[in-house]
């Protein structure tokens, strides 16, 4: 054994020769699995420093098998070298698990050892699996010319090799904001991404407009708060068709006259170029620059486009970076439930004469995806624009939803993933993009030249983007008009089943808007106040703050009922639905959301994570009859790993205990870009267990005083009675198993639940 220290470790082996046929048969184990490590050869050491220096060029490769330095040598050296990085999980999001439902394709998503020794110019990703998954599509996330080596079979694994055509590194990022027909942004998306050390190099990659995108801006940026570090040059952005040579860039070279920002002469031939120097102190700060035209980049939806600059990094990385790279793996259904194979990955640079220590991890399989779907339950994860660029991966994604039972999805319907989907029934809530009382695009110029229109602050200043409440619900009728042909339009383009206004607009936590006379006035009147009381901001955020936020929560309400009046006059259907936080006097304040004063312009209603039994109970008291479903979320970020590693284990019942909670009409999902096969596998089975007793979850038929449960925590049970008969449902959150004891009347039952179980039973009712 030979301990390993963090970064590098040269491995060196001098032999001398011992007969007339010598040879070596060096061997690294790790756990008892060989790592393939290639030696470099010579029979005489280069210089002094052999045994501990990376081999270089002066060394050879030694052949597969036995070697030595030459037929007549009478000494071999050999020399390889290992990078001990970091001990980590091999997969995002700070996972060491694979989980894959038989015959399912799952995305694993390996994170790329970073280590400096490591980025020259042969990079190699290798990921060993299990032979029963065949890689079918790789999804970049960034990379530049990710591309799949034909596998091989090593040690009854198999073994992906992923080659890059720009070493991986991290600190440069060129984005798209993609925007719809009135601005609103749809989505960012990192087309490219550069770091480490290179001279002048052009990158290039190819996207596709999103369905909604009529809009583009491009972004060249050094993210804040991710420890990026080093130096970087862009030059040269170009933003074509893909069949035009033409550049709807006007101002891409940084030389452009239209320019108000100052660029060094230090571009391709000493031109001017965007530099950016991220320095050790400064991580925190975001350096960007919009490469932007007098005129936006008009763009058609689904048209492929071109996207490419010259770039050049010095010393440009994170040591807090975390990228890592897609790889489509598909079950070909063999194996058994509950198996485990190995996963190991790892990095390789020259030609396998250093490597990274490799990671190791776990692949479980688990049964094959339930493929029952909810007839009127909605299970809805949230997704918006396209987050993979390759279809493949995006048609994989919309398979998993299918078979897993998810009927709906809340965003957008401009992805990849939503038109596999749409044809098999499936319905979108569109993500109303307008926010609360903001001056539409059309109308910016008219505000600007008005300001008695523009809201006021509590300082007391003009905002330049939002308009008077009350002013624009009495007399705001051209902007309103603007928002309603872009609402209609949205809905029909993408034909949408519903739309949902997301209102998360504070109104004194902290004080926003608006204080101008106007409003003064209308509220003095609202709330009866003396022609001589003051009214001031002061005023308003003490002796008058409860009475302002319902103020304003009733005009949030009102500007919901317009909406809903709007969706009206579309040609079809289209169901209006807001969502925000739970009922509490922090949502009225925080989020400018009275649920009882927003529920008689609803068709439903949604609020989002994290919310308890009573604060659910309150937001379903407070909206009545209006339909409603809260909310659970998988992960965060499909980017960042900074939150916890999700538990599938617990998902299935986090699932039912909300959908059972929130009344029995659905539950919304953050997020499904990072969803994995535990995820997809526990919602298929929460969907078929509601799709089995599908009549009997409704908040009118909940009957928990009837049972008497002991053995499990109050909250993780439920009954619904129908019909002479009840619908027990007993969740175990806990990695032991549990006994729970039910009673309805005099008959009693004992119940034992598995690690993570649920048990859903029916219990007939004595005859009255």
């Amino acid at each position: 054994d030979v301990p390993l220290a963090g970064g590098l470790t040269v491995l060196s082996i001098e032999a001398e020769r011992g007969g007339a046929a010598p040879s070596l048969l060096p061997t690294v184990l790790q756990s008892g699995r060989p790592v393939p490590l290639r030696w470099r050869l010579a029979s005489a050491a280069p210089d002094a420093s052999w045994r501990t220096a990376v081999p270089d060029a002066a060394w050879s490769p030694a052949p597969e098998g036995a070697f030595w330095s030459g037929q007549d040598a009478a000494r071999c050296l050999a020399v390889a070298a290992i990078v001990t990085t970091p001990s980590t999980p091999p997969l995002f999001p700070k996972t060491d698990r694979f989980l894959v439902p038989l015959g399912s394709a799952q995305l694993l998503r390996p994170y790329l050892p970073m280590a400096p020794e490591l980025l020259l110019a042969d990079y190699r990703l290798v990921v060993e699996a299990p032979l029963n998954l065949a890689c079918t599509a790789l999804e970049p996330f960034g990379a530049q010319g990710l591309a799949l080596a034909p596998s091989e079979e090593a040690e009854g694994l198999r073994r992906h090799t992923l080659a890059f055509g720009a070493t991986p590194g991290s600190g440069l990022e060129l984005s798209l904001c993609w925007a719809d027909a009135n601005g609103a942004t749809l989505t960012y998306d990192p087309a490219i991404t550069s770091g480490g050390t290179h001279d002048w190099r052009r990158l290039t990659t190819t996207v596709t407009a999103p369905a909604a995108a009529r809009r583009v801006r491009p972004l060249v940026i050094k993210w804040q708060n991710r420890g990026f570090v080093g130096t970087f040059w862009v030059d040269n952005v170009v933003f074509r068709r893909e069949d035009s040579t033409e550049n709807l860039l006007t101002m891409g070279t940084f030389d452009e006259p239209g320019w108000t920002r100052s660029f060094p002469l230090e571009g391709v031939g000493g031109s001017r170029c965007f530099k950016v120097v991220g320095k050790p102190d400064q991580t925190h700060r975001q350096q960007a620059c919009w490469v932007v035209n007098p005129e936006p980049i008009v763009v058609e939806p689904g048209v492929r486009y071109v996207v490419e600059l010259d770039a050049k990094c010095d010393r440009m990385g994170s040591v807090e970076a975390r990228p890592f790279v897609g790889l489509l793996l598909q079950s070909d259904g063999t194996g058994t439930a509950g198996d485990e194979g190995p996963l190991r990955v790892y990095a390789s640079a020259l030609g396998g004469s250093l490597i990274s220590w490799p990671r190791t991890g776990r692949v479980g399989t688990l049964p094959p995806l339930r493929d029952v779907r909810p007839r009127r339950a909605r299970i809805a994860p949230c997704y918006y624009g396209a987050r993979f660029s390759n279809p493949l991966v995006e048609e994989a994604f919309a398979e998993n939803c299918y078979r897993s039972g998810i009927t709906w999805t809340y965003g957008k319907a401009s992805n990849g993933v939503v038109p596999h989907l749409t044809p098999r029934g499936h319905r979108v809530f569109l993500s109303i993009g307008w926010e609360p009382w903001s001056i539409p695009a059309g109308q910016r110029e008219y505000a600007a030249a008005h300001e008695e229109v523009r809201a006021v602050d509590f300082a007391g200043k003009s905002e330049a983007h939002i308009a008077c409440p009350t002013w624009l619900l009495s007399e705001g009728e051209a902007m309103l008009a603007e928002v309603e042909r872009g609402l209609l339009a949205a809905v029909s383009e993408g034909g949408y089943a519903g739309a949902n206004w997301d209102v998360e607009q504070p109104v004194v936590d902290p004080p926003t808007f608006c204080i101008c006379p106007r409003c003064l006035a209308a509220f003095r009147a609202w709330s009866g106040l003396a022609a001589d009381a003051r009214l001031d901001a002061e005023a308003i955020l003490g002796a008058h703050r409860a009475a302002w936020t319902d103020f304003r929560c009733m005009q949030n309400a009102e500007l919901a009922g317009r909406l809903r009046a709007m969706l009206r006059k579309s040609p079809r259907p289209v169901e209006f639905s807001l969502y925000s936080g739970y009922q509490s006097q922090r949502t009225r304040e925080h989020y400018g959301v009275d649920w009882a004063r927003m529920a008689p312009h609803l068709d439903f209603a949604i609020a989002g994570y994290g919310g308890g039994a009573t604060s659910i109970a309150d937001t379903l008291a407070a909206l009545g009859e209006v339909p409603f479903m809260g909310g659970e979320m998988w992960y965060l970020s499909d980017r960042s790993d900074a939150r916890p590693t999700p538990r599938y284990e617990t998902w299935r019942n986090r699932l039912l205990r909300q959908f059972a909670l929130s009344g029995g009409h659905g539950c919304l999902i953050w997020y499904l870009p990072p969803m994995d096969g535990g995820a997809f596998y526990a919602t298929s089975e929460a969907a078929e267990l509601i799709a089995q007793h599908e009549e009997f979850f409704r908040a009118e038929q909940r009957c928990d005083g009837r049972l008497r449960v002991s053995g499990l925590p109050e909250g993780d049970w439920a009954a619904f009675a129908r019909e002479g008969r009840v619908l027990v449902m007993l969740l175990n959150f806990s990695d032991d198993a549990r006994t729970a004891s039910v009673a309805l009347g005099e008959r009693e039952v004992s119940r034992t639940l598995a690690p993570g179980g649920a048990d859903l039973f029916i219990l007939e009712e004595a005859a009255r």
